[in-house]
């Protein structure tokens, strides 16, 4: 009978498995688009991985690979990706997925940081703000400036619709914001500026009571919002039993958008694109029954 302590050293193992070949994934793409003048700026998972290593903390479980690329490069780098044998499995507005035979994991190839109309995180400003990757990890890519990876994991953890059970992306934030020293008032001012006032009062809310001193004083350094206030309070009391991948759990991101005004409007955006997304398969799956005929 496997013991507690051996099933947890494997688990450890096959986590550190996973972050090598992710890390060795990011440095093939990087070394394939770099030299074409593609800038590859690694995010989240891959880059937190790191810096908790510096920390001494256990290994962070690794997925996939998540990478922001210019919008107007994305058919380029497609095409230099798949032929090395990358193989395309989604396309969205947001991202292409791509499955590496060799890592045996996906790279996301990101032009957007989350939906569009949502939050202000202008990809853009993203990209021309960030910074060489080195020392925590090697070859050409960049990262986030970090305040904009704070910023990101924000808004991350608000368009996954997560609540104060997912203490992983809530220590995601300790992890950065004691890495790069983060000072609470300018990275308050921040957040502001690219429309996550609100996601941060909700996320640090949580994390704050999770005992993260600084999400705290972050979030006591925003501006005053009292319907932001209630915003944050609704969407936590809401989230709390509806998180996720629910149906009811959808408009919790838009209401916490830099206003209830872009919120709606990112919301229909949101429902029409998914209407006309459900309304395309339905005429693909009647066009085979009638091509495939009766019998």
């Amino acid at each position: 009978m496997t013991s507690p302590e051996s099933s947890n050293e494997d688990a450890e193992w096959e986590a550190a498995g996973r972050i090598l070949a992710g890390r060795d994934l990011l440095s093939r793409a990087a070394e394939l688009l770099s030299p074409r003048g593609i800038t590859v700026c690694a995010l989240k998972g891959v880059l937190i991985s790191a810096f908790a290593e510096a920390r001494g903390e256990a290994p962070r479980p690794m997925l996939d690979v998540d990478v922001l690329i210019p919008e107007a490069r994305r058919a380029e780098a497609e095409r230099v990706l798949t032929r090395v044998g990358m193989r395309t499995m989604a396309r969205s507005a947001t991202a292409t997925t791509l499955r590496d035979p060799v890592a045996g994991m996906d790279l996301d190839l990101h032009v957007r940081l989350v939906e569009p109309g949502l939050f202000a995180l202008e990809e853009r400003g993203f990209l021309s703000r960030s910074v060489p990757s080195a020392p925590w990890l090697d070859g050409p890519m960049r990262m986030p400036a970090p305040s904009d990876l704070y910023a990101h994991l924000i808004a991350h953890f608000v368009r996954n619709r997560s609540n104060a059970h997912d203490l992983r992306r809530l220590h995601d934030l300790v992890v950065v914001a004691e890495t790069f020293e983060l000072e609470p008032r300018a990275l308050a001012s921040h957040l502001e500026r690219l429309g996550l006032a609100r996601a941060a009062r909700y996320t640090l809310g949580l994390a704050a009571r999770a005992g993260d001193e600084r999400a705290g004083q972050v979030r006591g350094a925003l501006s005053r919002d009292p319907v932001g206030d209630l915003c944050a309070g609704a969407i936590e009391a809401w989230l709390k039993h509806r998180d996720g991948p629910s149906i009811w759990a959808v408009p919790a991101p838009y209401v916490l958008d830099s206003s209830l005004a872009s919120g709606a409007f990112g919301l229909g955006r949101h429902l029409a694109v998914g209407a006309a997304s459900r309304g395309r398969r339905m005429l693909e799956r009647a066009t085979k029954r009638s091509c495939a005929g009766p019998g």
